[in-house]
């Protein structure tokens, strides 16, 4: 990967993150999206506050699971 293409990556996950932060989110739904963005969420991310505000915004279908391969 280029230089070019890492900033622009890497500054499109900043804006990200400023955006969830804008949004006004409990800290732990900030955390989870914040992780989800990164793909670093894990189950352990999805406590009951997170899985209300995920069923309440409708995005059941919107969000995926996935293993991590081992390294």
């Amino acid at each position: 990967m280029d230089v070019e293409r890492y900033k622009t990556m890497h500054n499109g996950l900043n804006e990200a993150d400023y955006l969830i932060m804008e949004l006004g989110l409990d800290d732990e739904i900030i955390a989870f999206l914040q992780n989800t963005n990164s793909g670093r969420a894990t189950l352990q991310d999805l406590n009951d506050k997170v899985l209300a505000w995920i069923r309440d915004e409708q995005l059941e279908r919107k969000i995926r699971i996935s293993f991590v391969k081992a390294k």
